[in-house]
């Protein structure tokens, strides 16, 4: 059974595109557990960006767990990126907060 057909194009310099059709649900096997995901972390104000491996826990209450099918860097994510003093200058910290996605 088909769940979900769509087709995605952005036209930024720093988006991913996709055009894929969902057949299954895609967390079938993962609910209530740990994920592990890839994400675009900083480490330091100005430092390159890694991309590392990271542990997500399973949703609490009130909250959901949403598998990231595509993002991008906006302005936000570079602003804070090179932030370096002041109360928002937190590191690590995992940037792309634009995303297009399935929940769990």
């Amino acid at each position: 059974k088909r769940l979900n057909t769509f087709s995605l194009s952005l036209f930024h310099p720093l988006t991913l595109c996709a055009s894929f059709t969902m057949d299954k649900a895609p967390f079938s096997s993962n609910e209530g557990k740990p994920i592990k995901c890839k994400a675009a972390i900083c480490r330091k104000a100005g430092e390159a960006l890694v991309i590392e491996e990271i542990q997500v826990g399973p949703p609490q209450a009130y909250e959901v767990r949403i598998k990231i099918l595509c993002t991008s860097l906006c302005h936000t994510d570079v602003t804070f990126w090179k932030l370096d003093t002041g109360a928002l200058a937190r590191f690590p910290r995992i940037l792309g907060h634009e995303a297009v996605g399935v929940v769990e």
